[in-house]
Order: structure tokens, then C-alpha cells, then sequence
């Protein structure tokens, strides 16, 4: 227990400041939005509709952002595609362009 209580007639303990240290404590002061959210290189190929190997081939490159451990496989963060994906929007030049030319 924590317990940072300076003498007698000092002031109660603050909000936590009697919790006991463990994880369930630390774990509800993150929210959903904190933790990411990691994906296989499978479930990438699958979300943007490519191959595996033009996944693969954009790691090799630098192209696309992900993360590798020694043994570990490939991983992606979602949050970091999704902006690597919002950074190579193409805006349209020519709105009223005619296709049945």
C-alpha cells in the first residue's frame, strides 16, 4: 500500500495515493485508444486487396511503415497505415472531366 501521510494532522491522501500498485490500477488509467492496434501482414494484403509479396516488397523498400523483432514477424500498426494510406491521396484536377470522349 502507498501510504504518503506526513504525521499527524496532515492533510488525507489524495485520490490513489492509498491504492495498491497493480495492474489492474495501471491498466484502467489507459484508454482503447491508447494501445495499438497491430496487424499481420495477411490481414494488410486482405485490407488493402494486394498481395503478400507487394507487401513484402514495400517493407524491403521503406515504402510502407511496420515493425520487426529479431524472429519476430512483420507487424503493422493499423493507426500508422491508415495515415500512411491518407498521406498518398491523389486529389482529382478536373472535376467536369467528359469520359465518353
Amino acid at each position: 500500500m502507498i501510504n504518503k501521510s506526513k504525521g499527524p494532522g496532515s492533510a488525507p491522501p489524495g485520490p490513489g495515493e492509498n491504492e495498491e500498485l497493480t495492474s489492474k490500477n495501471i491498466i484502467k488509467d489507459f484508454s482503447v485508444q491508447s494501445i495499438p492496434h497491430f496487424i499481420t501482414v495477411g490481414e494488410l494484403a486482405t485490407m488493402l486487396k494486394i498481395s503478400k509479396g507487394a507487401i513484402y516488397n514495400m517493407t524491403s523498400s521503406g515504402t510502407i511503415p511496420h515493425y520487426k523483432g529479431q524472429g519476430l514477424p512483420l507487424r503493422f500498426e493499423l493507426s500508422e497505415v491508415m495515415d500512411w494510406i491518407k498521406k498518398r491521396k491523389v486529389e482529382v484536377k478536373d472535376r467536369n472531366y467528359d469520359f465518353r470522349r
